[in-house]
């Protein structure tokens, strides 16, 4: 939402809202939406400044690309937390649908990283704790995500979890934002044979394999984020790969762990960010705010935001220069000139690439290449189905490719969980430990609360505690302590668990 676009003919209103200026769709490049600054007016001189969302005009005869905005409004519907982007409308006018949301006001997290790596800096760990834990923060709410009518459980996946979708404003109270590629659980439509939805260095393995996308894919993107913010260093560098080497090392990841590259960081985060970023899915044992626990005992989270403010206030006036932007002007006269965002003149001294578009379409060099030769729509089209062919063969490669690579991985268990028994304890050599140090119990959410282990298989499936929708089935849920009522699935059988305090207690599948 922060990085200014070449500007290009728009109308001056959209219904009652003045358009400042076109600022594209928060640094992710696709060509399908567009985004405007604008005021919304009111009586009594009544002005607030917003972000209005529509399709690109380019597509206003296809009901296709006016279904994802109206898609992503029903996401923003269902989640609402302070760190996440808030939605105020959705209308339509002149024949687009159009969606009203936050403007946030401040650089995107992805243009602060790339402007401390300009001056060869990095953000201060209280100011990556507090970065960190509002970004898990913000995926526990859409984890959670209710239905506003019926008030039944609805998990909202991102499936793009990445610095150029996390504004920062100058407050410092960072906001998760485009759910444009959310995916509502329960909607199968929300996926498509041969597309790869996500942003390339951030993709979690089975986005590229094609296996089901669970709450644990945001994990992963999270996690990688976060080893980012920690480090200054992207994971997973384009540095000129081609685009099938590339896609096989997100597939399948070799990265060295974060305690080798932050050993001074506390254990219990080291440990619950390895969890969040393992490879395999089902040895994510770690839930978003369990993470965000584990961030608030090991930092003053205020503290950690008072930081970053002041690192803020140390890039404003450059920000301000480069999008020739004042406090001054922002309601009503900011200028409607055409202003390089910061990330965009950072990358002129940054080695680190920029990410790729936010939304991978395995279709999209076949459709770059027919907007630029300007064929017609049909034969984009066509381009995309043959592309998606290939591509599907590729993934079948990329699936081959790893499953004859991936090594046998030990998982972590949280504090209280039952360790895996083996007939023999394999040499020291043959597994590295996560830590060289002993490894501490990480704290439970509170003293009367345990952790309640549900079946993987069961992963598709609600967790109901005492008739209640808790989470979802193949996670670590913490719950109240003592004897409770636990169902998995609403056809699932009633079973009364013993959780212990501080302990852990093991759900088995009953259909």
């Amino acid at each position: 939402m922060q990085g200014a676009v070449a500007s290009a003919p728009h109308p001056e209103r959209i219904g009652r809202h003045r358009l400042v200026r076109r600022i594209g769709g928060e640094g992710d490049g696709n060509e399908d939406c567009e985004v405007f600054l604008a005021i919304a007016e009111g009586p009594a001189g009544f002005e607030r400044a917003v972000a209005l969302k529509r399709q690109w005009s380019g597509w206003a005869d296809d009901p296709a690309h006016a279904d994802r905005v109206i898609r992503e409004a029903m996401v923003y519907s269902r989640v609402s937390h302070p760190a996440i982007v808030q939605l105020f409308d959705l209308f339509e006018a002149d024949g687009y649908v159009v969606m009203v949301r936050e403007y946030v006001h401040g650089p995107v997290l992805s243009q602060l990283l790339a402007e401390l790596h300009r001056r060869g800096a990095r953000l201060p760990d209280p100011a990556c704790f507090f970065l960190v834990a509002r970004i898990f923060d913000a995926l526990a709410a859409a984890h959670a995500a209710r239905h506003p009518v019926t008030g039944e459980f609805t998990p909202v996946i991102h499936r793009d979890v990445t610095p150029a979708n996390v504004l920062v404003p100058w407050d410092g109270y960072a906001k998760l934002s485009d759910f444009g590629m959310a995916k509502l659980l329960g909607r199968s439509h929300d996926s498509a044979i041969g597309l790869i939805k996500g942003t390339f260095g951030y993709l979690a393995p089975e986005q590229i394999l094609g296996d089901p996308i669970t709450v644990r894919t945001d994990l992963y993107g999270a996690a990688i984020v976060a080893r980012e913010i920690f480090t200054g260093v992207r994971a997973f560098p384009r540095a000129g790969r081609p685009e099938l080497e590339y896609l096989q090392w997100m597939a399948d990841p070799r990265l060295e762990p974060l305690h080798t590259l932050r050993p001074d960081l506390p254990y219990a985060v080291l440990e619950a960010l390895g969890r969040a970023a393992h490879p395999d899915p089902d040895r994510r044992t770690v839930s978003a705010m369990a993470v965000v626990d584990v961030l608030r005992d090991a930092c003053d989270l205020e503290r950690g935001r008072r930081v970053l403010v002041d690192v803020l206030g140390s890039i404003r006036e450059q920000w301000r220069r480069a999008h020739r932007d004042d406090d001054t002007t922002q309601r009503a006269r900011i200028a409607t000139a055409a202003r390089p965002s910061l990330e965009r003149a950072a990358l002129a001294t940054n080695p680190t690439p920029a990410p790729t578009v936010a939304s991978i379409d395995v279709a999209a060099p076949a459709l770059a290449r027919a907007e630029t030769l300007r064929l017609p729509r049909k034969r984009a089209r066509a381009a995309r189905r043959g592309w998606s062919l290939a591509v599907a063969a590729a993934l079948a490669m990329i699936a081959g490719y790893v499953g004859s690579r991936r090594p046998h991985v030990q998982s972590v268990h949280l504090a209280g969980e039952q360790q895996p028994t083996s007939p023999a304890r394999p040499p020291a050599s043959a597994s590295a430990p996560l830590h060289p140090s002993p490894k501490p119990r990480i704290p439970v959410i509170a003293p009367d609360r345990g952790y309640l282990s549900t079946p993987i298989e069961a992963r598709q499936h609600r967790i109901f505690v005492d008739g209640r929708v808790v989470g979802v089935g193949g996670a670590t849920i913490a719950v109240l302590c003592g004897v409770r009522e636990v169902r998995v699935g609403s056809a699932g059988r009633k079973q009364r668990v013993h959780v212990p305090c501080g302990g852990h207690a093991a759900v088995t599948t009953k259909w």
